[in-house]
C-alpha cells in the first residue's frame, strides 16, 4: 500500500520555493526575473502603478456616460420644486450607476484583448514574468466584480422567491435551510 520512495521524492522536488530570489529562466528574462523575485516591493509597486492607470482609464471611460445620465437629469429638472428635483436627480444618480456599470461590462473585455499580454495556463511563483499577465487581467476582473457585477447578479432574488425550487443551486441550498428553518420557527 505505501508508495515507493521514489515517487515521493519525484512529487517533492517538483514543489516550488515561492522564496526562491534567483531564476532558472536563462538569458535577459532570467535576469529581470531574479530582479523581480530580488527587489520585491519596488517591483510589486513598479508593476502595480501602470495596472492602476488601465484601471482608473476603464472606470473612467465607462463612468462618462453615467455622468451625462445624471448630468442631463440634473440640467433638465433644475427649475423644478427643489423635491422633485431631488427625486429626478437620485434617480439620474442611479440610472447613471447603472449604465456605468453595464458600460464597464464591455469596456473592461475589450482593454483585455487590446492589451499584448495573452494568458496561458501557468504554475508558478507570483514573482515571475508569466505572472504579470494575469496579475493585470485579474486586476480588471476584480473591477467589474465588485464594483458592479455583484450587484445585479439574480440568483439572491430568484433564491428568495422560490427556495425549494432552485435549492439546488450552490448559493440557494443554505437560504433554503433558512428559510425552512425561519418558517418552521415562527409559523409552528
Amino acid at each position: 500500500m505505501d508508495e515507493p520512495v521514489y515517487k515521493l521524492e519525484k512529487k517533492r522536488s517538483r514543489r516550488l520555493d515561492i522564496h526562491a530570489t534567483t531564476s532558472d529562466v536563462p538569458g535577459l528574462r532570467g535576469q529581470l526575473e531574479t530582479f523581480l523575485r530580488t527587489f520585491r516591493n519596488m517591483a510589486f509597486l513598479a508593476l502595480l502603478s501602470p495596472v492602476c492607470l488601465i484601471v482608473v482609464l476603464c472606470a473612467g471611460v465607462s463612468a462618462a456616460p453615467g455622468l451625462y445620465v445624471f448630468d442631463f437629469f440634473s440640467s433638465t429638472t433644475s427649475t423644478w420644486h427643489p423635491i422633485l428635483h431631488y427625486i429626478a436627480a437620485g434617480s439620474g444618480i442611479a440610472l447613471g450607476y447603472l449604465t456605468y456599470g453595464f458600460t464597464l461590462i464591455f469596456v473592461v473585455p475589450t482593454v483585455n484583448f487590446i492589451l499584448p499580454l495573452r494568458l496561458k495556463a501557468w504554475r508558478g511563483i507570483w514573482f515571475s514574468l508569466e505572472a504579470i499577465p494575469w496579475f493585470v487581467h485579474n486586476a480588471l476582473t476584480y473591477l467589474v466584480r465588485y464594483s458592479f457585477l455583484e450587484l445585479i447578479r439574480l440568483c439572491p432574488l430568484i433564491c428568495s422567491l422560490w427556495p425549494k425550487r432552485n435549492s439546488r443551486h450552490r448559493s440557494c441550498q443554505n437560504r433554503g435551510r433558512d428559510h425552512d428553518r425561519i418558517k418552521s420557527q415562527y409559523h409552528g
